[in-house]
């Protein structure tokens, strides 16, 4: 039909456009294009950067070591830029920058040595939708699996409904360090081995931790009392077996689950046990309180309304 003679003929036209960006390593003679771009989509924040920054900027990520930074720029041959018009569009329309080093890295980047931070991805807004910022992203991609990075990490706005489609489509999902992953399968390890220690000295063994928190024996307990001592000995290995078994919210719930069982049971023996029932809570929640402390210290610090993604390579 005459409808899909055009939308064939659209998609060819599209394909080709991709097929003719060229990207390639920026250099100095890129500098005035790159700030403008640069400074083109810097025009929705609240406070864009000067002009001239940008263009500093622009000049020094060109000059960097590439084994510490490398910056690229998309090309569209003259006759694609033929049908469009205005003195921000030239041969260079799109930039993105490629960070391997740590130090040059925001500090909510700098998420672990085997990540890459891919930043700055920008394209001419009179040149959107020609496959320059898909090229673009592909060069850096490419560029940090040669450098040897396992993975490439970026920040977009949660409202950047577009960008993140496009992250979306190739394989880009939610973040974190692996430092994090790291300090969750430790506690569960820990918590799991707690478990084990706290069932045997409250069911088999003498009872030490249940006399230090005013408790009676195991034995001499209610049913109801001894169905939470021995919940709160499962706990840990829960936690462990949540790790283990299933994802990253799992994890969370595991570890979060043996936390509110032991601070729980601490506070009814401060209740009804007396002080040595509330030193037992005081000491369960301090353990708690530092593990919480530990994990927010680990974990990136997010600027507003912008979200981590990142993809294996």
């Amino acid at each position: 039909s005459r409808g899909g003679w055009r939308t064939r003929r659209a998609s060819a036209s599209a394909t080709a456009t991709r097929a003719a960006v060229k990207v390639r390593r920026a250099n100095e003679s890129d500098v005035a294009a790159v700030a403008n771009i640069l400074s083109g989509a810097a025009l929705e924040m609240a406070s864009p950067p000067p002009l001239s920054s940008l263009k500093s900027y622009a000049r020094l990520a060109c000059a960097a070591a590439p084994e510490d930074e490398l910056a690229l720029v998309a090309e569209l041959p003259d006759d694609e830029l033929a049908s469009t018009s205005g003195p921000d569009v030239v041969g260079v329309v799109g930039v993105v920058g490629v960070l391997f080093d740590r130090e040059l890295k925001p500090h909510e980047m700098r998420l672990d040595p085997s990540t890459a931070y891919v930043t700055n991805l920008a394209v001419s807004p009179r040149c959107r939708r020609r496959g320059a910022g898909l090229s673009l992203l592909r060069a850096a991609e490419d560029a940090a699996r040669d450098a040897g990075f396992e993975t490439v990490a970026c920040r977009v706005e949660e409202t950047n409904v577009a960008a993140r489609a496009m992250y979306d489509g190739l394989g880009y999902d939610a973040h974190e360090p692996a430092r994090i992953g790291k300090f969750r399968r430790l506690m569960a390890a820990l918590y799991a081995g707690a478990g084990a220690a706290h069932f045997y000295d409250a069911v088999i063994g003498s009872g030490t931790l249940l006399k230090m928190a005013g408790a009676p024996a195991f034995a001499a307990m209610s049913e109801t009392q001894r169905a939470a001592v021995v919940l709160w000995c499962a706990a840990g290995p829960a936690a462990l077996a949540s790790e283990r078994l299933g994802g990253k919210t799992a994890a969370v719930v595991g570890l979060a689950f043996y936390g509110a069982v032991e601070v729980g049971l601490a506070a009814m023996c401060a209740k009804y046990y007396g002080a040595s029932g509330g030193d037992a809570a005081t000491g369960a929640v301090c353990v708690q309180a530092v593990v919480f402390v530990c994990y927010q210290l680990l974990a990136p610090r997010q600027a507003a309304g912008m979200l981590t993604i990142a993809r294996k390579l």
